[in-house]
């Protein structure tokens, strides 16, 4: 008997892990139209449950497919962050700040479903 997760099967007596595929250990690599190669990574659980975790952690979903689900979670200025910079720097602080939230990115993911199981890819937008 296998798992849910499929890592580990049962002899009858105990557990006992079951050999995986390199891509499922490490990843596997995907090539792009640009010429950019990108790495996936097998994650845990249905393409639901993968949905709930990333939206409890703040994501929001923008598209979703039969087989691809893709993410977003949004920059947020920190107000604290700013005034305490602000407060320890005399003034300065604020103006850094801005550049730095003015350069940061909104963070994208991509779930894929595939016969192996869910996949994410991390990036930025």
């Amino acid at each position: 008997m296998l798992s849910p997760d499929g890592r580990w099967r049962w002899d009858g007596t105990e557990w006992k892990p079951e050999p995986q595929s390199r891509s499922q250990r490490f990843g596997s690599w995907l090539t792009t139209a640009k010429g950019r190669q990108e790495r996936w990574v097998a994650v845990d659980g249905t393409m639901d449950q993968q949905i709930a975790l990333m939206g409890a952690a703040g994501f929001q979903v923008t598209s979703r497919s039969d087989d691809l689900v893709q993410l977003l979670r949004p920059k947020v200025f920190g107000g604290v962050v700013a005034l305490l910079w602000t407060i320890f720097t005399c003034g300065p602080g604020l103006v850094v700040y801005g550049i730095y939230y003015l350069a940061k990115r909104d963070e994208v993911v991509t779930l894929r479903a595939t016969p192996e199981g869910v996949q994410r890819f991390n990036g930025v937008r």
